[in-house]
């Protein structure tokens, strides 16, 4: 009952004090402009609930709470297929790799996959017993999957990631994975662990 206490407050917390501390940077002038323009603010970013970038700092993907998306340059093989079948409004959720690989999911409920994945990942996104909560790809083929129920699993990532999550009092609830061994994971009781190249500005927020 304390732990759920416990998570119940962080969660209010986190949405009470979403927008007030953020930074972003993006490689490309005309993708940070377009993220600026949608986000810019700390009233803009408050409804923010998931951020997705792509390929060299020059795309982006952008869902908010009232389902509203935002988005441009996503990974080839995906663009490639919601213009194939006319359903270039219909994503709820994005996130992709640094080989072009990607997961989505749509307005329908229907999910889609491509890259450089293993026979794993497409066991795990094919699994209609387990709703998905986040996915990540990280460098070799590297991924993760956060799921509704708590349950997590994954190939490849730090082992500092997995010790994290393994030790954790509650379930992870948001994750990313970089190059060079650098990661973020997020818990619902509002604690977190990362190994970021900008951990000083990580600590401030």
């Amino acid at each position: 009952a304390e732990k759920q206490r416990e998570v119940e407050e962080a969660k209010r917390l986190r949405l009470r004090n979403r927008g007030t501390g953020f930074c972003y940077a993006l490689a490309d002038e005309h993708a940070e402009a377009q993220f600026t323009k949608f986000c810019g603010t700390s009233q803009s970013f408050a409804s923010v609930k998931h951020v997705a970038l792509f390929g060299d700092g020059d795309g982006f993907f952008i869902a908010r709470d009232n389902g509203a998306t935002n988005w441009i340059g996503l990974p080839a093989l995906l663009g490639d297929r919601l213009e194939a079948e006319g359903r270039r409004t219909d994503l709820t959720y994005v996130v992709g790799g640094a080989d072009g690989e990607y997961y989505a999911e749509l307005s329908d409920g229907s999910s889609w996959w491509s890259g450089n994945t293993s026979a794993r990942f497409d066991e795990l996104a094919r699994d209609n017993n387990r709703t998905i909560r986040r996915v990540a790809f990280g460098p070799d083929s590297s991924w993760i999957f956060l799921f509704t129920n708590g349950k997590s699993e994954w190939s490849g990532i730090p082992q500092e990631m997995s010790n994290a999550i393994k030790k954790a009092r509650t379930t992870p609830t948001e994750v990313s994975l970089g190059s060079n061994g650098n990661y973020f994971v997020g818990f619902s009781d509002g604690a977190f662990d990362f190994s970021l190249f900008c951990a000083d500005k990580c600590n401030q927020l």
